[in-house]
């Protein structure tokens, strides 16, 4: 069920409540300017769907992923992106653990981007940071990509 209300914050902003078991693209819905919105789902999709549905809308973007773990379904979701120039750019922030703690998948990520695509601090922080001439997006999330 999907309720809209107007926020305190900006009069034009709206706030968009939903809990689905819907795609992330049913969910997420039209983007609109100055638009937060919030969805939580039954793990029927993840991050990168997130991702995904937010670049049908905006069109090529510079991408920048904050995330704990990813894992190889996922960094080749990313690299077809901006293999297919749907991100123009992409940059990577994960944890300083994560090379050894998920050295497979570390080295996927750095296969696939390049060491200088990857940045990395004492973090354990889910973000995702999408932008272009027309969009500024932050997606904050609880999952891991």
């Amino acid at each position: 069920m999907q309720e809209i209300h107007k926020t305190t914050r900006q009069r034009n902003r709206e706030i968009r409540n939903m809990v689905s078991d819907q795609s992330a693209i049913t969910s997420i819905g039209k983007l609109e300017p100055n638009f937060d919105i919030f969805c939580l789902n039954k793990g029927h999709y993840s991050i990168i769907n997130v991702i995904e549905a937010m670049l049908r809308q905006t069109g090529a973007a510079d991408v920048i992923i904050s995330t704990w773990t990813a894992a190889d379904a996922e960094i080749a979701a990313a690299f077809n992106f901006l293999k297919n120039e749907r991100i123009n750019r992409l940059q990577w922030i994960v944890d300083r653990s994560f090379p050894t703690r998920q050295k497979k998948y570390y080295n996927s990520l750095i296969n696939a981007f390049g060491e200088s695509s990857v940045s990395m601090t004492n973090s354990h922080a889910k973000f995702v940071l999408i932008s272009n001439d027309n969009w500024k997006i932050v997606i904050r999330t609880s999952m891991n990509l």
